[in-house]
């Protein structure tokens, strides 16, 4: 579908929008910092917390944040292959941050061999197991053809950990979210019809969003 990704960041105390853009990009993953960034400077915010669903989770952006003075709670989606197939997750699989090792579900440890770079640039280090051939858990770690487990973990992957305990301590911070972040669109959609902008070229789409967000701040300061 051709279309444009509009981009709201609303304020918690006062439920005003903070910060808005407009992209053409097809999913929300490279979102976060840049919006959350937007928000703390109108908001002349020394540090911010931002909530936002798992269509923003990314590393690169969660690190972003962590930068910029941002704690961010993303609700996180489980992408495993292996757990989809039956097999152990990785969170099946715990660090030893002392030691440096990973312990399988089988009480091993897998070492520290090396680093490489994934498919998106991040530098990970990898992990891997010695004792796979004989082990009673195989059939449900790894699969026949694979000689022995390994696991990957990127340098900064105790960022994302911090974000998931954050979000897990604090539950009904999404349903916080949801009541936040979704109640504007819905209000949008009843101004401008759900399916359409009233202008095209996103220059154009974008004075016409800016507009719609002035009057949806003034509207909503009025009745505060």
């Amino acid at each position: 579908m051709i279309g444009y990704n509009v981009q709201i960041a609303v304020d918690d105390k006062h439920h005003l929008i903070a910060g808005h853009d407009v992209t053409v990009d097809g999913n929300d993953a490279k979102q976060l910092s840049r919006m959350a960034q937007q928000a703390k400077a109108n908001l002349a915010a020394e540090a911010l917390e931002v909530v936002a669903d798992s269509g923003y989770h990314s590393r690169a952006e969660l690190q972003h944040c962590a930068q910029k003075q941002i704690t961010p709670y993303v609700a996180s989606r489980d992408t495993s292959s292996s757990k989809s197939q039956g097999r152990y997750g990785k969170q099946d699989f715990i660090y030893d941050e002392q030691r440096n090792v990973y312990r399988c579900p089988a009480g091993e440890e897998m070492s520290f061999v090396g680093k490489v770079k994934s498919k998106t640039g991040l530098i990970m280090h990898r992990y891997r197991a010695r004792q796979c051939r004989d082990c009673r858990l195989r059939s449900h770690c790894i699969k026949p053809e694979t000689a022995f487990k390994q696991q990957d973990r990127w340098e900064h992957e105790s960022l994302v950990e911090a974000n998931a305990a954050r979000v897990d301590a604090h539950p009904e911070i999404m349903s916080r979210r949801k009541a936040l972040a979704e109640h504007p669109f819905g209000s949008f959609k009843h101004w401008m019809g759900a399916q359409h902008f009233l202008t095209r070229r996103k220059s154009n789409v974008r004075t016409e969003m800016d507009l719609t967000i002035l009057s949806y701040n003034i509207k909503r300061a009025m009745t505060c």
